[in-house]
């Protein structure tokens, strides 16, 4: 650097430039301090705070729920359960006792299950369903987060519905009824149907809820199927499905045989007196009544009574002597009449 006529000009520029280059200097540490700051935070601090949980539970069943989390290199400082913005479970390690609860409607906590990362919730109630949070602290940072989730409370039990015809037997090409009823549920039930395992249109069936008579917080969901029976003597699979949510569906089957024209070998009178087979599914529950069509008449005892005569046309002779031959079945041995 060249001298300058003015020496002390020259002393201060000098210094000038050094305080400007030591300020710059300062400035770049600070950045990297931060910056390796905001590393080891985002390593080892509080993460992962999730909340796992149903999106349902049945009232009087229990009611897991489960806040998961990762401290990393700190320690749990406080685990805290929420319903709605009302605390009703706390955990905290340093304290004695380390579990502490508030009441609540609707909660009430099962304290030998619960821990630092679940609490058991008993004999779950209408009013237990809501938005539920974990908040979780951590020592030392005390960093603070928290996950939330909504759960339901359903009403429902176990059992199928139930299902029923309007009558015992079907004729081909008849009009048919049937009904179908799922009980003491809330909120209140799906009921759709199948016939032949094909979904029926909706304007083929009416349904129905009404407030329960012994529990006026659930309700009975009824629903009516009208349909035609086959023209052949197929039989015909109704099925009746019953749905709430993700936590129910249950189905109840019925099979209708329709039933062929059948008379007796005694002058065309019908035969009204042909049995009918229950039938089971593999679980052994009712699925319907199954109608069997009458035998021909060829295939019966051909010994019958004489013909009557202008003296025999009062009706209780015909009875008597005609009333045994309808229990008669094409499986008798007729081999004694020969």
């Amino acid at each position: 650097m060249k001298s300058s006529n003015f020496p002390l000009f020259d002393e201060r520029r000098r210094i000038g430039l050094g305080a400007a280059r030591l300020g710059y200097n300062r400035a770049v540490l600070l950045v990297l301090v931060w910056i390796s700051g905001l590393h080891v935070l985002g390593s080892d601090g509080l993460k992962d705070v999730q909340l796992q949980g149903p999106n349902y539970v049945r009232r009087g069943e229990n009611l897991k729920l489960r806040c998961n989390y990762d401290t990393e290199s700190e320690s749990l400082y406080a685990l805290k359960w929420y319903r709605e913005s009302e605390e009703f479970y706390r955990y905290i390690p340093k304290e004695v006792p380390a579990q502490q609860v508030f009441p609540l409607s609707g909660i009430v906590v099962d304290m030998n299950s619960s821990d630092d990362h679940n609490v058991i919730l008993q004999n779950a109630s209408r009013l237990t369903g809501g938005k539920f949070k974990c908040v979780v602290s951590a020592e030392g940072s005390f960093q603070t987060k928290l996950d939330a989730k909504n759960i339901s409370t359903v009403a429902v039990g176990y059992d199928a519905p139930k299902l029923f015809l309007s009558k015992l037997s079907y004729h081909p090409g008849e009009i048919g009824e049937a009904n179908c009823t799922l009980e003491k549920t809330f909120p209140p039930a799906n009921i759709s149907w199948l016939i032949n395992d094909k979904q029926v249109a909706v304007r083929q069936f009416l349904t129905r809820t009404t407030e329960d008579p012994s529990d006026a917080t659930l309700t009975s969901t009824f629903s009516t199927l009208i349909f035609n029976v086959s023209n052949s003597y197929s039989p015909m699979f109704i099925k009746c499905i019953g749905e709430l949510y993700d936590l129910y569906m249950e189905t109840t089957v019925i099979k209708i045989q329709p039933r062929a024209p059948s008379y007796s070998s005694f002058g065309g009178v019908p035969d009204p007196l042909r049995g009918a087979s229950n039938s089971t599914d593999s679980r052994g529950k009712l699925v319907g009544v199954e109608r069997k069509p009458s035998v021909n008449s060829s295939a019966q005892c051909s010994t019958l009574p004489p013909p009557l005569t202008s003296g025999q046309t009062s009706w209780w002779w015909w009875v008597a002597t005609h009333s045994f031959f309808f229990f008669w079945d094409s499986d008798l041995d007729c081999s004694h009449l020969s």
